[in-house]
């Protein structure tokens, strides 16, 4: 356990808060992070969580003191949901990597090659949202630029507009792929141990396969209080929704 706390960077920052309450659970937070006391820390960051909050260094800080309170399961869940705002965070990808380690059914997936490795990295680079705006302040510049050649026969600005056409086009795959993972694409976080994986969403049906806290699985539909699971290897099955946290 004491590796992380190795590479634990302090990311709270001075935010302005609205709501006093808000900012002095925030001021506690950082009390108590300094102090190393994570029970408070956690206690702290979720309630401002509760307050409609949240940003990568909350789940960051949120992710390092379960850590090191040994809630795996919620570690994980903290960090990717710290990933999920901001996919480049290298101190995030490292404490996940550490507290991974300590998932028992964790499955080891084959380096994938490089162009392929390199194309996610860069899908990664914005959020849905901020592939909309590239795309339109890009389709922007092209409508200026063309409306200066035509109106003021500038023609050296064609150039430029081949530019600009080629970056959008470039853009536009990994961009239609990241909304497209944002909309389909549902994963979880299994918080409890042992759990029985059903082939049907009934306690009576056979039990297929058992796993593990801490396992990140995908979130295929609900039914009742069931919810079917997908692993990456393949296996599907159900469990009980309070046996899951989405991420």
């Amino acid at each position: 356990m004491g590796l992380i706390k190795k590479n634990i960077i302090i990311l709270i920052v001075s935010i302005a808060f609205s709501n006093v309450e808000v900012s002095v659970l925030y001021e506690d937070g950082i009390s108590s992070y300094k102090k190393e006391n994570y029970s408070d820390v956690i206690q702290s960051l979720n309630k401002i969580l509760d307050f409609g909050y949240e940003s990568e260094q909350l789940y960051y800080n949120l992710g390092n003191a379960y850590y090191l309170e040994n809630n795996i399961p919620l570690s994980i869940l903290s960090y990717e949901k710290c990933l999920k705002l901001n996919p480049l965070n290298k101190d995030a990808q490292f404490n996940l990597k550490l507290a991974n380690l300590n998932v028992k059914d964790r499955i080891e997936i084959p380096q994938p090659p490089l162009f392929l490795k390199f194309f996610r990295l860069f899908k990664k680079i914005f959020l849905p949202s901020e592939w909309i705006l590239v795309w339109m302040i890009l389709i922007l510049i092209l409508s200026f630029l063309y409306f200066l050649r035509k109106i003021f026969d500038v023609s050296y600005t064609q150039k430029i507009e081949l530019i600009v056409y080629v970056s959008l086009l470039i853009i536009l795959l990994p961009g239609i792929l990241s909304i497209y993972d944002s909309y389909t694409i549902n994963e979880g976080i299994i918080i409890d141990s042992k759990i029985k994986v059903y082939s049907a969403p009934s306690n009576s049906s056979t039990e297929l396969f058992n796993i593990n806290e801490g396992l990140k699985v995908d979130i295929e539909n609900f039914e009742n209080d069931w919810v079917r699971i997908k692993l990456i290897d393949g296996k599907d099955g159900w469990i009980q929704s309070n046996q899951i946290l989405e991420i």
